[in-house]
Order: C-alpha cells, then sequence, then structure tokens
C-alpha cells in the first residue's frame, strides 16, 4: 500500500513595498523668511545696493538729480534718503580727511590764490624804496628782487649809446608767463609789459630814434585803480630823459612773475624771453648801461630824472 506523499505548501512571498516617486507637484517645505533689516549704509556696505545707493546720492550731491528722484529709484522715503545722505557725506568727509593726513595736505589753507602770492617772504633786509642794479651780475632772484606788485613804480636806466644801431635788453624781470622788460630795438625805446602770458602784450614805443649819446632811459607806472581780478589799473609813460615819448593804459599782475628762475636781470634776459620782440639773452650791444634804478615810493619821475642826470654828469 502505498503511503501518500506528504505535501508541503510552498511559502508566500511578501510582496516588496512599491518605492513611490515624489509626485511632481510636492514642494520643499519653505524657509522662514527672515526679517527685513533697516536699509542704511552699514547693512550694505560693499554689496551692489551699496554702489547704487552711493552713485545716486553722489548725482543728488553733484546737482545732476534731485533728493525725491533719488529716493524713489532708492525705494526709500524722503526722510530716509536724508538720513543716508548725511550718513554718506560724514563717510566721505572722513574718508577725505585720512587720505589728507596719509599724504600730508594738512594743514589745510583757506587763503585765496591772491593771498598767497601777495604775501611776502620773510627777509631780514630790511623793506626799501628804491633799488640800484648794475649789469654783468647774475640774475637776482624774485624772492629777494624789487617787488613793484600792486603799486606805482618807476625804472630808470643810466645808458650811453656809442653805436646807431645798438640794441637789446637794458632791465628784464620775469618770462614769457609774466614780466616786464625794457629795451633797445630797431633804434628805439622799447617797454613791454606782458601780463601773464596773455596776448597782445602791452608794448610802449618811443616816437623817435636814439641816437649816439648819454641818455635816462625809463618809464613810470602810476597806478590808478584795481580790476574785477583784483589787477592792477593805471597809466604808463615811456620816458627818453625828460620827455614823454609813448604813453597809454595799462594793467599789471597781483602775484610774482615767476615760480622759480628767471630773475631780474640787467644787459640782457634770461631764461625765456619776457617778450616775443626779441630771442634770449637779447644781450645789450652798441653801448654801455651804468645802472638801473627801480623805485616804487611816492616820489615823481622827474624828481629822479634829475637825480640821475647829476650822477651821469659826476
Amino acid at each position: 500500500m502505498n503511503t501518500p506523499t506528504q505535501f508541503k505548501a510552498p511559502a508566500l512571498r511578501t510582496p516588496a513595498p512599491e518605492s513611490k516617486s515624489p509626485s511632481p507637484e510636492a514642494k520643499p517645505p519653505a524657509k522662514p523668511k527672515p526679517k527685513p533689516k533697516p536699509v542704511g549704509l552699514s547693512t550694505l556696505k560693499g554689496t551692489p545696493d551699496a554702489r547704487r545707493y552711493a552713485a545716486l546720492i553722489l548725482e543728488v550731491l553733484g546737482g545732476l538729480r534731485g533728493p525725491t528722484d533719488a529716493a524713489k529709484a532708492m525705494g526709500v522715503a524722503l526722510p530716509r534718503y536724508y538720513m543716508l545722505e548725511t550718513r554718506a557725506l560724514q563717510a566721505l568727509i572722513k574718508a577725505w580727511f585720512e587720505e589728507a593726513e596719509k599724504n600730508l595736505v594738512l594743514p589745510l589753507d583757506d587763503r585765496t590764490a591772491a593771498e598767497m602770492l601777495g604775501v611776502e617772504r620773510p627777509s631780514e633786509e630790511p623793506k626799501r624804496d628804491r633799488y640800484t642794479y648794475f649789469p654783468g651780475t647774475a640774475p637776482v632772484p624774485e624772492g629777494v628782487a624789487v617787488s613793484v606788485r600792486g603799486r606805482s613804480y618807476k625804472i630808470l636806466a643810466g645808458v650811453e649809446i656809442t653805436d646807431a644801431n645798438a640794441s637789446g635788453v637794458i632791465f628784464a624781470h620775469g618770462s614769457r608767463f609774466g614780466g616786464h622788460s625794457l629795451f633797445l630795438k630797431d633804434k628805439k625805446l622799447h617797454y613791454v609789459y606782458n601780463f601773464l602770458g596773455i596776448k597782445p602784450e602791452q608794448h610802449f614805443v618811443s616816437t623817435e630814434e636814439l641816437k649816439p649819446g648819454k641818455y635816462v632811459l625809463g618809464m613810470e607806472f602810476v597806478r590808478e585803480g584795481e580790476g574785477p581780478n583784483k589787477e592792477n589799473l593805471g597809466k604808463a609813460r615811456l620816458y627818453v630823459n625828460d620827455r614823454v615819448v609813448a604813453e597809454g593804459p595799462m594793467k599789471t599782475q597781483l602775484g610774482k612773475f615767476t615760480l622759480s628762475g628767471d630773475g631780474l636781470c640787467v644787459g640782457y634776459d634770461s631764461g625765456d624771453a619776457v617778450s616775443q620782440e626779441y630771442a634770449t639773452p637779447g644781450t645789450f650791444k652798441g653801448g654801455k648801461i651804468q645802472f638801473v634804478e627801480v623805485a616804487v615810493d611816492k616820489a615823481q619821475y622827474l624828481d629822479l630824472e634829475m637825480e640821475l642826470n647829476r650822477r651821469l654828469r659826476d
């Protein structure tokens, strides 16, 4: 008798859980928004917004935009804009002074250019109103030469002409950027005042030719007032002995002729020529310059001319 085979039921498999793909509509949970910080220069420092705000404020300070327009572009109320502008201005001032101290700009000087140029340098030599110069010497630096700035003045030269074609510089002070010169050219006496190098030059020429002989040659400027830019206004006269051979209005500059070099010369012109009427050095030829005297006192020209004639005779 056959024994029945024992039947074993197959083990049931537990199905693996299906992997669920995230729904395309599902979104990650939103992060909480940080509380907005108040708009200010410190919170915007180094950001594009900071640069944009700074540019807008600079446009307002430069007059290119109005405060209301700038506040609208920045998205802030007008009072808030004014606060930002004040802070920006304070930061600019602070940065400027830091750079100024670093580059040795301080202390600041609030004097005008005219005030600074008009200040006389300290000198151990007492002030005088008459100066005498001689030919054959080195240029006299402007810091110690006679100053004709802001005053009436006279220039007189004792000259002996031995050649009818005598020419050259008798007296010169300054350069092509400003100065004055007394010289002979084409047998005539010339005086040029070069005002800051501005053309045309103020040019005075004698009406008569000079023949060989002894002369007192010179000019006189009488200051009558000042112009809109503080320049000195007055009248100039050109003299041959006691005769006025040319005259007319003239203006003189308030500041110095040169900052360096090109000092006062007798018998030639150093450096740049004061006038375009001659080329440097313009050495005097055809005669002898005995001396040149410059006076800045109130004495009349004819009084000085009489005294110099006595010196020439002696």
